[in-house]
């Protein structure tokens, strides 16, 4: 038998978590369409259309934040030392709970978010041309080519992904007040990288700055505007890759490594 990896065995353990684990995640998943429908019935008592202008933000706000809540949600307990041992005891290898975890938060969450949340602005927009409320319009947003306007699809896509895995990584790293110590962490790193740029900018004399700023703009004279453009999207592209990989090799990691 394959420790590493079988197929067979990768579809059994991902239809058990999408049985077993995904209705974690129902509740919230409530909690989101509920904002949605507070906000109908905020526009049933306003002066003013409130909804139409700023529904699809609100709706790929919604969707976004759910699908990085989605790892803490559904796999809370994998780490756990109470819980997390039915997790370990799972009859699948390290790779296989990594691949099915990445499957059910990068495709079927991202799937029944979008359902949910569209199914209530349909529901909300029938009432509307009903006579009650004022959704004038119906919403149907494209979640990956609207959360960034200024890139392309694909570079949004693995933005997403790249989040979510985060949002993995960290879950697997803490085991207690998951979501709160991932903010204070990113806090304290984005501080800290704040501190250290503030020193070398009073460390580094102006002369070298300028150097520095000759020497690259010496660099890329000969490109053109376009080529610029084309170099600095798949340096994105490039980094976003590589810190998927990153993310989930941690994860893979603490899967394996992690103790109850």
């Amino acid at each position: 038998m394959n420790e590493t990896f079988d197929i067979q065995r990768l579809g059994k353990l991902f239809v058990y978590e999408v049985t077993n684990y995904l209705p974690r995640f129902f509740k919230s998943l409530m909690i989101a369409s509920g904002v949605l429908v507070a906000v109908w019935l905020l526009s049933l008592v306003a002066t003013v259309d409130i909804m139409d202008n700023g529904r699809e933000e609100l709706i790929n706000s919604l969707y976004f934040f759910m699908l990085l809540l989605s790892p803490y949600i559904i796999y809370k307990d994998m780490n756990n030392r109470k819980k997390g041992y039915m997790y370990a005891m799972i009859p699948a290898s390290t790779l296989e709970k990594l691949i099915s975890m990445f499957l059910v938060c990068c495709t079927v969450v991202p799937a029944v978010v979008y359902l949910s949340l569209t199914l209530t602005d349909v529901v909300l927009y029938v009432f509307s041309q009903l006579g009650v409320g004022t959704f004038e319009k119906l919403v149907f947003f494209h979640p990956f080519s609207t959360m960034f306007e200024m890139m392309p699809w694909f570079d949004n896509l693995i933005s997403v992904i790249s989040s979510v895995t985060t949002a993995m990584m960290f879950n697997s790293i803490f085991r207690k007040n998951k979501i709160f110590k991932t903010v204070l962490f990113n806090i304290i790193v984005v501080f800290s990288l704040t501190i250290i740029v503030l020193l070398i900018n009073n460390i580094i004399s102006p002369e070298f700055v300028e150097r520095v700023s000759n020497w690259f703009a010496d660099c890329f004279a000969s490109f053109s505007e376009e080529r610029l453009e084309s170099l600095a999207m798949w340096t994105l592209r490039l980094f976003y890759i590589a810190w998927i990989a990153t993310t989930l090799g941690i994860t893979y990691y603490r899967i394996k490594k992690v103790n109850y």
